[in-house]
This record gives C-alpha cells, sequence and structure tokens, in this order.
C-alpha cells in the first residue's frame, strides 16, 4: 500500500502524540532553587537543596541570555543535601539568569532570577 508523504507525516504525528504528555505525568523534581546576594564576590549565590530522602544526579543548565553565557553541569545530591553555587565555584548569577534542573525520573523544574 502506497501512501503520501501528507499521510505518513500525519500518520508519524498521531504515533508520536502519547509521548507529548510524558513530562507532565511525571513528579516534580524535588531540587530546590533559591538564590542570595553572596557575601564575598559579585553577584548571587544560588541554592540547591533536595528535598528528598534520595540520592539524587541532576542536570543543572544555567544561561544567561544577555551575557550571552550557558553552562550545563552535573551534580550529585545525599539525601537532604544542600549545595551552593557562586562566583568561587565559577559562576556568577546574575540578574536574567535561567536555571533548569532536569533528571528523568522527574519533570524539569525552571527558575529566574529577576
Amino acid at each position: 500500500m502506497y501512501r503520501s508523504i501528507s499521510q505518513c507525516v500525519i500518520l508519524l504525528i498521531i504515533s508520536l502524540a502519547p509521548l507529548a504528555g510524558c513530562e507532565n505525568n511525571k513528579p516534580a523534581i524535588p531540587i530546590i532553587f533559591t538564590y542570595r546576594e553572596s557575601s564575598v564576590g559579585m553577584g548571587y549565590v544560588g541554592g540547591f537543596e533536595n528535598r528528598s530522602g534520595k540520592h539524587l544526579a541532576v542536570r543543572v543548565n544555567l544561561r544567561n541570555e544577555t551575557l550571552n553565557q550557558e553552562v550545563t553541569e552535573y551534580l550529585s545530591f545525599s539525601p537532604h543535601e544542600t549545595k551552593e553555587i557562586g562566583w568561587l565555584e565559577g559562576w556568577q548569577f546574575v540578574s536574567g539568569e535561567e536555571i533548569i534542573i532536569s533528571h528523568s525520573d522527574y519533570s524539569d523544574a525552571r527558575y529566574r532570577i529577576p
């Protein structure tokens, strides 16, 4: 049986449709981001808190479009551990910063420093 390209595209879209909502079915990632002014340097210090009782390794994408900066880091957490990142660790958080925290078992968390 022959199908036109448009029919094949429609079939492909229909077959992928159930995947489109998968992110929404995942629980919220238990890593919370906060920030504070740096007391020894410039900018802000970002805090990452694991609010779960599990060990977690997450991907953290830090992006500032205004300054054209982006970096992806991987952080590992013990249960209920908090880590701080600032200019001493190689990243100065500034206004406009977008922070995306990802893990395959959870929906992404997105934060922005105003």
